[in-house]
């Protein structure tokens, strides 16, 4: 074998080692996101407060098991839906609009005044207490999460 050949399969066998190192690297991160995003979807399931994710736009792309039941609306209706089409909010018998435009605009966080009940889909009402806070990522704001929490007396047994 002349030097040429050897440097060149001395090449390939790094390459082949640095890729080898890249692809389980990769893989770990995999699936340590994996884990992660489980034990979050776990966590979002098993918590009693009522949970709404936004998008950027306040467009809905997640609901708890807790918010279901509160408004009615299953995850998968909801999607892609304004906030204020699913969450139907009132005070005193008048409709209540929620502005997420500061949470989502300025990223602050919101807390909701304490005299809101939410309207389900058949027209049972709970009292809740709230606030929405803004998802930042490395670009900025990327959404809002809301979270209620149901006054356990208002709620049907």
């Amino acid at each position: 074998m002349s030097a040429r050949e050897t440097d060149a399969a001395i090449e390939r066998a790094v390459l082949r080692n640095l890729l080898t190192e890249t692809l389980a690297a990769y893989e770990e991160r995999l699936n340590a996101f994996r884990a992660e995003k489980e034990l979050v979807r776990h966590l979002l399931a098993e918590m009693a407060e009522a949970v709404f994710l936004t998008d950027a736009s306040g467009a809905l792309t997640r609901l708890n098991p807790a918010a279901e039941k509160l408004t009615g609306w299953s995850a998968a209706e909801a999607r892609g839906r304004g906030l204020g089409n699913v969450l139907r909010l009132v005070s005193h018998g008048q409709r209540v609009a929620l502005d997420l435009a500061p949470c989502l605009a300025e990223g602050r966080q919101l807390t909701l005044r304490r005299d809101l009940r939410v309207v389900d889909r058949e027209g049972r009402t709970r009292s809740v207490t709230g606030r929405a806070s803004p998802i930042r990522g490395r670009q900025g704001v990327l959404g809002a999460v809301l979270v209620l929490s149901a006054d356990p007396a208002s709620l049907p047994g």
